[in-house]
């Protein structure tokens, strides 16, 4: 297939038969979408497909990025508790963050009971534990 752009060898570059100086700004920026297409060697057909693909990675990314988002966010206290002797991270004022779980109107954290219930604020599951053999291969538990 033959092109319709040229490229000299000291880097200038126009459009066969036009002279591309005298070509409106609008034109011109089409002009050299057409020589950066024409310089990829690819056909319309490969080009398309390239896209496709480019679009459906970018839609995965998306995908991904939605569904670890969900999984970090606190949940505030005064939406909803969680489960009862479900362990969870939970967050309290000034900053306190710690892992424990609600049982019968009261917070636990470690091996105690405490009555902290008036300063935490918000709390989240805790993230799936680390699978060395799932993270080297890179496979993903929910695939």
């Amino acid at each position: 297939m033959g092109t319709l752009t040229f490229c000299n060898e000291d880097g200038t570059w126009g459009l066969k038969n036009y002279d591309i100086t005298k070509a409106p700004s609008e034109l011109y920026g089409a002009i050299c979408k057409l020589k950066d297409y024409e310089g990829t060697g690819l056909a319309p057909e490969q080009i398309l497909e390239i896209d496709k693909l480019y679009r459906d990675r970018l839609k995965e990314i998306e995908d991904l990025k939605q569904r670890l988002a969900a999984g970090f966010e606190w949940i505030p206290c005064s939406e909803r508790l969680p489960e009862d002797s479900y362990s969870v991270l939970i967050c309290g004022e000034p900053g306190y963050i710690d892992s424990g779980w609600y049982k019968d109107g009261h917070w636990w954290t470690g091996f105690s009971f405490a009555d902290i219930k008036k300063d935490i604020v918000a709390w989240r599951p805790l993230p799936e534990p680390y699978q060395q053999d799932k993270c080297e291969k890179g496979e993903d538990k929910d695939e």
